[in-house]
């Protein structure tokens, strides 16, 4: 048996953050040449990562799930050490062969004082609602020299390699406390998608999802929210291509693939990934949106399952404090596929948004991707530890999703 892996690359369009010039380390092992000691391990020991055909009639279907067992069998946990209010600067840790392991640093980086003419009429605007705030500590993108020459990764791919060349990851995370996070309760009409990149809204659970499994979110969930963000946008068509559980309580974890919220700022795509991401999924409609030139969006949907209060809510960023030179494009390599998403550089130019208390029937929508740059194209965000929330909390549960829209 031959392998008949068919790889796609995010960079297909380049891009002034798509730098085809900086190291790739994946691409010494991935896809793996025919005889090569990783290709003859996958074959004997995960042959279906080696052999993996994505259907885009079937995108839930996602087996890198399980085959994270593999790297993760025998390393730390990957959870975030507990906040410190050291003023030390966190050493960041080059990680090893495990996915994405935050360092294992308690200290943290103070969070500088905002000079207020970074972003003076926002901040005004700002101001003026009075906004209560909390301190929270968010992780990073460390900003090590590596990053100049060498392209951040993470792997989703089952490596235990013999000769243990490529680690699943080459991302380091610098912790910053002190950071101020607004809370939004009240005036949630003051931030819309199309400037800020983020947005609170109202939206109804179906009466019949009955419980939060993969069999009731694909066969009620999805299709409701599919038609509500066709109509919410008046588009010509959605298509909801990735759905994810996160959560901490590991009771969950036996019967559903629940994953632990994401503990670093990001971005889940860039300029680039966008029309990959429709090339992927949707190839029929790639020429005809190039040709007409048709809208195409990523909108991701946030709800939180458990609450009111959250003990790691969602932290939101608004664009328009965000610099060119805080993004830095990373990979994310699937057996099929290279994805590509922003890390987020720490600037104290950023501000940071989030509301208090949600309610099952309120999501956030947040902007991954726009063809139309007129208005804002991506949202920085990250959970992070909510200090104000006592630890007698019921531990968070959210259900994500994202979905591609073109008209």
């Amino acid at each position: 048996m031959t392998s008949a892996l068919r790889f796609l690359d995010s960079t297909g369009q380049a891009t002034e953050k798509s730098d085809t010039s900086k190291i790739q380390p994946w691409r010494v092992l991935w896809p793996p040449k025919e005889g090569s000691p990783l290709h003859l391990w996958m074959k004997s020991n995960c042959p279906e990562a080696l052999f993996y055909q994505f259907d885009p009639a079937c995108p839930f279907d996602r087996p890198w799930k399980q085959w994270a067992k593999f790297p993760l069998a025998n390393v730390l946990s990957c959870a975030p050490p507990t906040p410190s209010k050291s003023n030390e600067e966190e050493q960041p840790v080059p990680i090893g062969n495990a996915m994405e392991i935050e360092s294992q640093s308690t200290s943290a980086m103070k969070a500088s004082i905002v000079p207020k003419t970074a972003n003076e009429k926002l901040d005004t605007h700002w101001d003026a609602l009075e906004l209560p705030q909390t301190l929270a500590c968010l992780y990073h993108l460390a900003p090590l020299p590596v990053y100049q020459h060498e392209k951040p990764f993470v792997s989703r791919l089952p490596y235990s390699d013999p000769t243990r060349d490529l680690v699943t990851t080459n991302i380091a995370t610098r912790a910053y406390d002190n950071i101020s996070i607004c809370d939004v309760s009240g005036v949630e009409d003051a931030f819309r998608i199309e400037e800020c990149g983020f947005q609170y809204v109202r939206s109804t659970v179906p009466s019949d999802i009955g419980t939060w499994d993969e069999k009731g979110v694909r066969d009620v969930y999805l299709p409701h929210m599919e038609a509500w963000l066709k109509d919410r946008f008046q588009c010509r068509m959605v298509r909801i291509y990735t759905y994810n559980f996160h959560s901490n309580d590991r009771a969950r974890t036996p019967t559903e693939p629940w994953m632990q919220p994401f503990m670093r700022t990001h971005c889940d795509a860039t300029r680039s990934s966008g029309f990959s991401r429709l090339a992927l999924h949707i190839p029929d409609e790639l020429a005809s949106s190039t040709e007409t030139q048709e809208r195409v969006r990523l909108i991701g949907v946030w709800r939180p399952l458990t609450g009111p209060e959250q003990d790691y809510p969602l932290a939101v960023c608004d664009t328009r404090t965000v610099s060119e030179s805080d993004l830095v494009p990373a990979d994310i390599v699937f057996p099929h596929y290279c994805d590509e998403r922003y890390e987020l550089l720490y600037s104290p130019a950023q501000r940071w948004f989030y509301k208090r208390r949600m309610q099952v029937d309120e999501v956030i929508l947040l902007k991954h991707f726009d063809s139309n740059a007129d208005e804002a194209t991506f949202s920085p965000h990250t959970a992070f530890l909510d200090r104000d929330v006592g630890s007698e909390s019921v531990t968070r549960a959210s259900i994500e999703l994202k979905a591609i829209l073109i008209g």
